[in-house]
């Protein structure tokens, strides 16, 4: 998910993997103390969002989102080839 959607928060994942919070932060801490992904903090600006009322992180000022890594690539190159 991650390699496709380039950046993507923890609500994202448990949503579309249809797993909850708590293991999608399992999951993340666990590609994080390998070096696959990386964890970066991004500014958020709710007031002129029109999806504000319903979004899970609206109200913060910022959200922590995550990438992939040149690593994190490797490793996904080398299991797509076999």
């Amino acid at each position: 998910m991650l390699n496709e959607e380039k950046t993507v928060d923890t609500y994202v994942i448990s949503r579309k993997l249809r797993i909850p919070i708590e293991e999608v932060e399992s999951l993340l801490g666990l590609l994080l103390s390998h070096g696959y992904i990386e964890q970066k903090e991004v500014a958020v600006s709710c007031h002129e969002c029109p999806l504000r009322h319903s979004c899970p992180v609206a109200g913060r000022d910022t959200m922590r989102v995550y990438t992939i890594t040149s690593k994190g690539k490797n490793l996904l190159e080398k299991r797509l080839r076999s």
